[in-house]
């Protein structure tokens, strides 16, 4: 059953998401330069799975040659960067349209749970980043007899 920490703490995670997305559409900063002079590169979204022994965490990267991400785990934390190139697009007179973010962009995440970093793996297909990180054991808890002389 899950404990009240555990929904409290699931219910911040989809408001900080929703947050986030919702920060991500508004107008770009041609549009709205007083809204985005803070704003280093862009964030891509994740989804985040748990399975009784491992996390996997889906990285929608399209457009990022695997070459430029960057992923570290220290402790608890999973770091995601790296950097899309915009592709040159020389015979276009007019531009109608831009939604897709370029540039770097970094993505941190905290696991509730110690993970086992050296056994992480990870793979890029298709434009996914799949990141497998598995939970670090628990310790069993040994009861040693004392035999008296």
């Amino acid at each position: 059953m899950e404990s009240l920490k555990d929904k409290i703490e699931k219910e911040i995670q989809e408001m900080r998401r929703q947050m986030l997305r919702m920060f991500q559409d508004f107008p770009g900063p041609k549009v709205m330069p007083a809204l985005h002079s803070h704003r280093q590169g862009w964030t891509p979204p994740i989804d985040v799975y748990e399975t009784s022994d491992e996390y996997i965490i889906l990285v929608d990267l399209a457009g990022v040659d695997p070459k430029d991400i960057d992923i570290v785990v220290e402790d608890k934390v999973l770091r995601i960067r790296g950097r899309r190139n915009r592709p040159s697009i020389a015979r276009a007179t007019r531009v109608h349209e831009m939604e897709i973010d370029f540039g770097n962009f970094e993505r941190y995440y905290r696991f509730p749970t110690p993970l086992d970093i050296a056994r992480a793996t990870s793979s890029y297909n298709n434009g996914l980043l799949e990141i497998v990180l598995p939970k670090k054991q628990k310790h069993a808890t040994v009861t040693i007899s004392l035999t008296a002389k």
